[in-house]
């Protein structure tokens, strides 16, 4: 592939027109910011995040689990490419995620693909004094791999390391950009993502870094589809919240927004630290910090109804008070000593303000204009409906909460059943014996029953076994989620895409073409082979397969 390539003269396209179904929808591969056929770009600090949130989701894509609250499609085939670290390093913090999420060498299939700038060349580009040079063999190289894997994604980390050029020239960065990975992305059909410094120095905005302060901030807006900024949490923020070393929480937002973004509104994410349990006699065992979702918290979901009553209460026997927390006479203080908090710490103070705007949003508060001793009007918060314990009903969060505290205590329980069982304990299940919860035959440790549910005057008391893993949920009583379905064939995708374009052209033809009942028939020949669950996956590969061509 050569940048100098002949010239094609310029000539207007006529426009053909298509029902809007049978226009191909945009492929997001991951949430909105994975895009088949597009760059995207993920900016932030050294240190701050990047790559271990790119690894997290590049092991979500992998194996097709939700891990960060998005639910990819189906498992893709990633090539992860670090040209920063040595290969060991890489292997060292997939092996925490993995060790974190539960993620084992089924899961992944033959789908992740890792390679090192320290141990591969993969500079793309260089600049000299008149033009940029770009490296036919390495591009080639690289569109090969991707070609001969069937790679769906792409993340090169950090993006500056594929290419030597000064990063504050805004035309050279987009041109390489563009040229390459923007090129690479559309002859492939593969996402493509680039990690990218900011520049030195303190942001240029009040509420973080944004997509202006990256190093060549013009060309990588103009040049990805999607860009997202981390910025990590601000001690003042820390104090907000009430939580500990805030440095260990960062913020995703994104980066094509010019305005401060409230951090409630951002999307959090937290490090956990992951011991990889691989000491030596001459060395302590590696912990490996690990992206997990983390949510900013909702100030009135951690007060109760009765709390709620015993604010408007307080509320109801003063006033007027003043919606302004610089006042003496702050709505939150009486609110504050009713609840036991103190108005004048950063923590308490944030839980105040975050719960009445709930409360006021909810209609248990309002807002209204008084006259104060200035004999001017100032705006005030008054009681509005009055809260009982059976008018006030769980928010949707609220109520996932309260569910996922009492599931715990039910675990909790199920754990200790299961510990006692300890002394039962066998090293290897029988051959040929699977474990009774995930019917798997693994060389896991297991424990033979011994609680009554399988007594040993009943066939199989004695050879029955369970792994450790899966006892606490057994104890609960909880189904192993079934089987998933097993998709058709690539062959037999094929085989739909063609009929569906034969019939669209035969349709076409005879001058009766119905695009909704196209698609329905389609359907409907799909439900014959193919599970419920499987359903609308496939009809879209078989529809991405036949309008593309």
């Amino acid at each position: 592939m050569s940048p100098q390539q002949p010239r094609q003269k310029i000539t207007a396209t006529p426009h053909i027109w298509r029902p809007p179904n049978l226009i191909k929808p945009r492929d997001f591969l991951y949430g909105d910011c994975v895009i088949r056929g597009y760059v995207s770009g993920i900016i932030g600090i050294g240190g701050g995040g990047k790559t271990s949130e790119l690894q997290v989701e590049i092991a979500a894509m992998v194996t097709g689990h939700n891990l960060l609250g998005i639910q990819p499609k189906h498992p893709f085939r990633v090539w992860y490419i670090n040209l920063e670290d040595p290969l060991e390093e890489i292997e060292r913090r997939f092996a925490a995620i993995f060790k974190h999420y539960k993620i084992t060498e089924r899961d992944l299939g033959n789908r992740l693909f890792i390679d090192s700038g320290r141990e591969k060349n993969f500079v793309v580009a260089h600049q000299d004094r008149n033009s940029i040079k770009f490296d036919d063999d390495v591009i080639g190289d690289i569109e090969e791999t991707i070609r001969e894997n069937g790679i769906d994604y792409v993340a090169a980390d950090p993006y500056v390391n594929s290419a030597r050029f000064a990063e504050n020239d805004n035309n050279t960065m987009a041109h390489i950009i563009e040229h390459v990975w923007g090129g690479i992305s559309d002859r492939q059909s593969c996402a493509t993502s680039l990690a990218h410094h900011v520049r030195k120095g303190a942001p240029g905005h009040n509420g973080g870094y944004t997509v202006e302060d990256a190093r060549g901030a013009s060309a990588l807006v103009s040049s990805c589809r999607n860009v997202r900024v981390l910025n990590t949490m601000t001690k003042d923020e820390g104090e907000r919240v009430g939580v500990e070393r805030h440095r260990s929480y960062f913020r995703i937002d994104s980066g094509k927004m010019n305005m401060t973004i409230a951090p409630e509104d951002s999307e959090w994410r937290k490090f956990v630290s992951v011991d990889l349990e691989n000491a030596t006699p001459d060395c302590p065992s590696d912990r490996v910090g690990v992206v997990t979702p983390w949510q900013w918290p909702d100030a009135a979901e951690q007060f109760t109804t009765a709390d709620l009553i015993a604010a408007q209460k307080a509320v109801r026997e003063g006033g007027p008070w003043r919606e302004n927390v610089q006042s003496k006479e702050w709505v939150g203080k009486p609110i504050a000593e009713a609840l036991r908090l103190d108005p004048d710490n950063k923590t308490d103070k944030a839980k105040i303000k975050g719960a009445l705007k709930t409360w006021i949003n909810k209609g248990w508060f309002k807002q209204v204009s008084r006259e104060g001793e200035d004999r001017k009007k100032h705006p005030c918060i008054e009681v509005d409906h009055e809260a009982h314990e059976d008018t006030v009903t769980w928010s949707s969060r609220a109520a996932k909460i309260k569910s996922d505290r009492e599931r715990e205590t039910k675990l909790k329980s199920a754990r200790q059943q299961a510990a006692a069982f300890r002394p039962v304990e066998v090293g290897k299940a029988p051959e040929g014996i699977a474990c009774v919860y995930c019917q798997e035959l693994t060389d896991r440790p297991v424990l033979k029953i011994r609680d009554g549910r399988v007594p040993d005057d009943r066939p199989g008391g004695e050879a029955q076994c369970l792994h450790w893993q899966c006892a606490p949920k057994w104890f609960m009583g909880e189904a192993f989620p079934a089987a998933k379905a097993t998709p058709p064939s690539q062959g037999r995708i094929r085989e739909w895409a063609t009929w569906y374009r034969d019939e669209t052209h035969r349709r076409y033809t005879e001058n009766r073409l119905d695009a909704s009942e196209l698609d329905r028939d389609l359907r409907d020949t799909l439900q014959k082979e193919v599970s419920p669950e499987l359903l609308d996956g496939v009809f879209k590969q078989v529809m991405d397969l036949a309008l593309a061509v």
